[in-house]
């Protein structure tokens, strides 16, 4: 039933007061003329209460019987309708938690939501269940389902597409996506293996509620059935039209008040993929340097996907990844005996390369020796319990470097690694956190870990490493695990963690770093001088003075003259915003700098070295001969022979191109390296930085002076900062 859309009280009263005849004074839209009785107006006010009274008693007589009259149509179609499998979600409180149960581990489902949700009653927002929201990357990555998601991820929808209503998204109440059970609003929930797909298990059917043009605007309300044949009439629903029929309700779930909890903090996964595809050399072949990075991360999480990581795990919790059908999975990247190569071939210093470390009754040493780490010493450091650290590893282990470089043209920052080798019934490092996203890939035997959530917000992301805690400042550890190999384990920065081997078994450990001083507070400090200064020059109330005596003020001024100051210096950063916007560009331009001198030298694939002057261009050949001279013209093809191998900054008044191709392999083992260019080239490097993975022509940069552009491109492709395809060599001797 339709409810007429309720009009002003007064209006309607003053219609019906109009009709009586014998009533004195007359009404101007509702509003009464004074008289000059003053007993005649007591009388008049009596009779308008009254007539409001009755009015009111009118309209909620309408509103009842609309209310009844649904109540009792959904009322006949929930009798008709059965609540079936019930068995369909497999659903498990352990410890505390609920979990849905699949093939890779324990996955969060559902958390309480504390907060009112618009459109609820209160009594019914005690009851209603807040899902966890899958990543939007996650929907468009193939699966068809509305909301699914692939890998280990929260509780999510996964209902068939036959479904009446889910494809085409309609609106259920107020809510997107949302189903009515029994009064209550619920998600579509991810079906399990057992759940049948006969068509009549299949109950679950949307409504579409239509906007009625004219209707009251009151918000809609989700109507709450605690008890099928008592419903209170009080209680207020959508004035819009709800069309009800046979099995328009869904049959999910039975009533369980107890079922909400908090989503576990770890999550374990057990990979027992029998195809398990554990080579790595595929990523090579990517065209595009980011996306290399990206298919070697996943082949590092499998089988979490990336989307999935880094919303649910990244600077969030640890992850622990099983891999028991495949313990080889990382023996490719190092082994004990390449350990020993590389001492033996390399000349290997100690503390700048290697470090000797015990711990040993709560105190941790480092016997570290001076000059080159002889193997004879440091494998005899090993046999009397202590642990060997690689410092720098990729330079010495290319497989580390190409590793590392490929990372990092992903995370957009310096990813490093230290290799660990503890001997068995050993531990090396105290308990302590890092500053950085730490990725443990276990390479051979086991090892003992233990891991600490952080002990307050402080430590929740730090920017800085701790000192070494003694086991009574830590508590008891959240995930107590023994890594073999083939596994992996992650924890953000934050973490404590302790580990030892275990009896009879020794273990080789990589672990990989990012994210190092990569917070939004770096970006500010970056950022915020350069806005200082710019509102200093364009905005005089910047330069105006302090107040007079202000030092004293915190000690002897009213709290009146404390308000003021505090009111200027708000008001003074609100206008700080406006510079800080146009800053922002060039405190990102400055982290791109930092990045260019922290990155290692990219690792070329063999086309990308043909195409640039580290393969091609000028060579010398036999009896002092220079051949093979290289034009480039405007007709040739040029791009960046990586995503993030250079930077444009603006740095002491010249325009500058931050790059990382000659970098050292050691950190910091020497200067940034750049090319200084004229301002009117910045639009060429944007451009062909926007352009990457795509070759782009030559003429077709923006600038219109021919002899600079080829110039410009000559030179970023003698540096070796750029591939070409289309060049032209001359085979005659120089």
């Amino acid at each position: 039933m339709k409810i007429k859309e309720p009009v002003s009280a007064f209006s309607v009263y003053s219609e019906r007061f109009k009709q009586k005849k014998n009533t004195k004074p007359v009404l101007d839209n509702g509003i009464k003329k004074i008289g000059k009785q003053k007993k005649h107006n007591n009388d008049l006010k009596k009779r308008q209460m009254r007539e409001i009274c009755y009015i009111m008693e009118k309209l909620a007589e309408q509103s009842n019987t609309a209310n009844n009259d649904i109540v009792k149509n959904i009322t006949a179609a929930m009798s008709k309708t059965e609540v079936k499998n019930t068995s369909a979600f497999q659903v498990s409180l352990l410890d505390g938690n609920t979990t849905e149960t699949n093939s890779t581990g324990p996955v969060p489902i559902t958390e309480t939501d504390n907060q009112p949700s618009k459109g609820l009653s209160d009594s019914t927002v005690k009851e209603t269940k807040k899902v966890i929201k899958p990543s939007k990357a996650s929907k468009i990555k193939g699966n068809k389902h509305l909301g699914g998601c692939q890998g280990p991820v929260g509780f999510v929808a996964n209902i068939d597409q036959s479904l009446p209503g889910v494809e085409n998204n309609q609106v259920i109440g107020p809510f997107l996506n949302k189903y009515v059970f029994k009064g209550k609003s619920v998600k579509i929930c991810k079906k399990s293996k057992q759940y049948s797909k006969k068509k009549e298990d299949r109950d679950l059917i949307s409504k579409k509620i239509p906007s009625d043009k004219g209707k009251t605007n009151s918000k809609q309300k989700i109507l709450k059935q605690k008890k099928l044949n008592s419903i209170a009439t009080s209680n207020k629903i959508s004035s819009s039209k709800i069309d009800v029929g046979k099995n328009n309700l869904p049959s999910i779930l039975k009533k369980n008040k107890k079922l909400i909890t908090k989503a576990p903090k770890v999550n374990k996964v057990d990979f027992k993929n029998k195809k398990d595809n554990s080579e790595e050399s595929n990523w090579m072949n990517q065209e595009n340097s980011i996306l290399a990075g990206k298919c070697l991360f996943e082949w590092l999480i499998v089988p979490i996907s990336h989307e999935n990581f880094m919303s649910d795990y990244w600077e969030k919790r640890p992850l622990l990844i099983h891999r028991e059908n495949n313990r080889n999975y990382f023996s490719k990247l190092l082994s004990t005996p390449a350990i020993d190569k590389m001492l033996r071939e390399n000349v290997v210093y100690f503390t700048k390369h290697l470090d000797v470390t015990s711990y040993e009754d709560g105190v941790r040493n480092t016997h570290n020796d001076s000059g080159r780490a002889q193997p004879n010493v440091v494998w005899d450091f090993y046999s009397n319990g202590c642990s060997i650290r690689l410092l720098n590893p990729q330079v010495f282990l290319p497989k580390i470097h190409a590793l590392n470089a490929t990372l990092q043209e992903y995370f957009g920052c310096f990813v490093g690694a230290n290799v660990y080798l503890t001997p068995p019934n050993s531990q090396g490092f105290a308990p302590h956190f890092d500053d950085i996203e730490a990725f443990i890939l276990q390479i051979e035997g086991k090892k003992h870990w233990k891991v600490y959530s952080p002990r307050n917000g402080y430590e929740t992301l730090p920017r800085f490493s701790s000192p070494n805690f003694s086991q009574e400042e830590i508590g008891e550890p959240m995930l107590e695990v023994t890594l073999e190999p083939g596994d992996m384990l992650y924890f953000p920065r934050g973490y404590i963690h302790q580990a030892s081997t275990v009896e009879g078994e020794h273990s080789l450990h990589i672990t990989l770093s990012a994210y190092q001083k990569t917070a939004w507070v770096d970006l500010f400090e970056k950022a915020l001088p350069l806005a200082l200064r710019k509102a200093a020059a364009e905005d005089v109330e910047f330069r105006r003075g302090l107040p007079r005596d202000y030092l004293n003020v915190e000690h002897r001024g009213s709290n009146q003259e404390r308000l003021a100051i505090t009111y200027t210096a708000k008001r003074l950063m609100a206008r700080l915003g406006h510079y800080m916007e146009l800053s922002l560009r060039a405190g990102v331009d400055q982290m791109g700098a930092q990045f260019m001198h922290d990155a290692l030298p990219p690792v070329l694939t063999p086309e990308e070295k043909q195409k640039s002057s580290l393969g091609d261009g000028l060579k010398m050949v036999a009896n002092g001969k220079i051949r093979n001279r290289v034009e480039l013209e405007m007709d040739t093809e040029v791009k960046l022979v990586k995503a993030n191998v250079c930077r444009l900054a603006e740095v002491e008044g010249e325009v500058r191109v931050y790059y990382c191709l000659d970098n050292p392999l050691e950190y910091h083992a020497d200067v940034p390296q750049f090319l200084v260019l004229p301002a009117e080239c910045i639009p060429v490097v944007t451009q062909l930085a926007r352009s990457y993975p795509a070759y782009v022509q030559v003429k077709r940069l923006p600038h219109d002076d021919k002899d600079i552009l080829i110039t410009l491109i000559s030179d970023l492709w003698d540096a070796g900062l750029l591939v070409a395809k289309g060049l032209k060599t001359t085979s005659e001797y120089v």
